[in-house]
């Protein structure tokens, strides 16, 4: 059982709005109370002088493949666990553990083992259920994802992995065929579907909507272009206000300059900061490694295969953040809520984490005045500490 902590002296980014010198209380792993100004005293209180330092909801990846020479198709404990601590150094305090196009045993073995280490708990950044992202995607933007994995819908396959009761997100191009009525059948059982690796048009754009799609994966990668005549899948999700887009803000995948175009346009409210990351997130420039066959390098913090195609990023979510914040010219303290609340909404899980609220999981990151991790809190209880902070 979590013990009752204060945070006290502390600029605190509510969900109601900054408090710039106060206080919050958490207990069973829970927030209790918080406020302006000196805490209250209370001999069943545990206190932590935050000195100044800014306290925010911890943040919540809803895309991520991999981290640290791991990634989460190898399918054991020790991967979810390693990925899971890297999480919690760079502030993530919950995750989607995502998948790619794979044959459809690999898929659910994944699906089954998360579920495992879901009861086991990781002892650090928690595990939210399961992403995937394929294997319905459109070939001709399949991007690092294998073209050899990718099928058409099959139904039964799809009800072996709800079946597992841990799929929260499915990410699929909308214009394949049965596409609609598995967004209509997704969405009904309480899921969020996305649209992703898509040459949709405009019009299928809007009626997949109508079905219950929400959001676009990493927007501008993987779909394609945007044209005057035919606005596709970038044109709806720049101009859809229905449409909660994710991106990879690390300046390789995406220009800064239209980043900040999307921030522009979607407000901190839709725009969802993911990393992406993949087996090279954490590792060494120079290294190289096998992904389906195929050799991934890693250089200048992007992770290629041999052709060039970007494999997914390094990115971690506290600079993803910060480079936010230095392309739109907005604080990170204002821009908080595309890393934590606002994908939290888009897997319908804001009620529980997402945002500093009474009665929400006390999931929090302290961060110094440049936006530095300096130690992240899962349920009221330390899961890193940087070595600087103490």
């Amino acid at each position: 059982m979590t013990s009752a902590i204060c945070y006290c002296n502390a600029k605190i980014h509510a969900e109601t709005g900054p408090i710039e010198k106060g206080w919050l209380t958490a207990e069973g792993g829970r927030i209790t109370a918080f406020a302006a100004g000196n805490a209250p005293e209370n001999p069943a209180y545990s206190y932590r002088n935050c000195n100044g330092l800014h306290v925010l909801p911890g943040f919540v990846d809803i895309h991520i493949h991999g981290a640290c020479g791991h990634e989460f198709m190898d399918a054991h404990a020790l991967a979810f666990r390693s990925i899971a601590q890297h999480c919690a150094q760079h502030g993530v305090t919950a995750f989607l553990p995502t998948t790619w196009s794979a044959p459809q045993e690999e898929i659910l073995n994944v699906l089954h083992q998360l579920k495992r280490t879901m009861k086991e708990g990781t002892g650090s950044s928690r595990i939210l259920g399961a992403h995937i992202e394929g294997p319905y995607l459109n070939p001709r933007f399949s991007g690092a994802q294998d073209e050899r994995h990718l099928r058409p819908i099959d139904e039964r396959e799809v009800q072996r992995w709800l079946a597992t009761g841990i799929v929260r997100l499915l990410a699929l191009a909308p214009e394949i065929p049965a596409a609609m009525a598995l967004i209509e059948q997704v969405v009904e059982e309480g899921m969020t579907v996305s649209a992703a690796h898509s040459g949709a048009r405009f019009a299928q754009l809007k009626q997949a909507i109508a079905y219950g799609l929400k959001q676009v994966t990493h927007t501008f990668n993987g779909m394609a272009p945007l044209h005057q005549r035919e606005p596709g899948i970038l044109g709806a999700a720049l101009s859809l206000k229905e449409l909660s887009c994710e991106v990879i803000a690390d300046g390789i995948h995406v220009h800064p300059s239209l980043v900040n175009l999307l921030y522009q346009i979607k407000s901190k409210d839709r725009l969802i900061l993911i990393t992406d990351s993949v087996r090279a997130a954490g590792l060494p420039d120079g290294s190289e490694y096998e992904q389906d066959g195929r050799v991934v390098r890693c250089n200048d913090g992007a992770a290629r295969l041999a052709d060039g195609t970007l494999a997914g990023s390094t990115l971690t979510m506290d600079r993803a953040l910060l480079n936010l914040s230095e392309w739109t010219g907005n604080s990170f303290t204002e821009l908080w809520p595309c890393a934590s609340l606002t994908p939290a909404r888009a897997i319908q899980l804001d009620h529980e984490i997402g945002s500093i609220a009474v009665g929400k999981r006390a999931d929090l990151v302290l961060l110094s005045a440049e936006g530095q991790v300096l130690e992240t809190i899962v349920a009221g209880e330390t899961v890193y500490r940087a070595t600087s902070h103490h």
